[in-house]
């Protein structure tokens, strides 16, 4: 097996592989949803309100409506 930088293999007295590490930054788009799926790591809450947030195009209209309602004094 090709060696990949960044990551390392420890192995028992008859060979078999222990033990794996991985450059979670290096490999992070690909590692992330098996750790998610495997409870390893959880969606923070950012993410958790980013993905259950309002879509830019109804904000954007949501904050016009509210500024052209507005009484400004001149």
């Amino acid at each position: 097996m090709a060696r990949i930088s960044g990551n390392t293999t420890d192995k028992d007295p008859k060979g078999n592989i222990t033990k794996v590490t991985f450059d979670f930054k290096k490999h992070e788009v690909k590692l992330r949803p098996i750790l998610e799926e495997l409870g390893v790591i959880e969606e923070d809450e950012f993410d958790k309100d980013f993905r259950e947030g309002t879509p830019i195009d109804e904000a954007h209209q949501e904050l016009l409506d509210h500024v052209r309602s507005k009484k400004w004094d001149k």
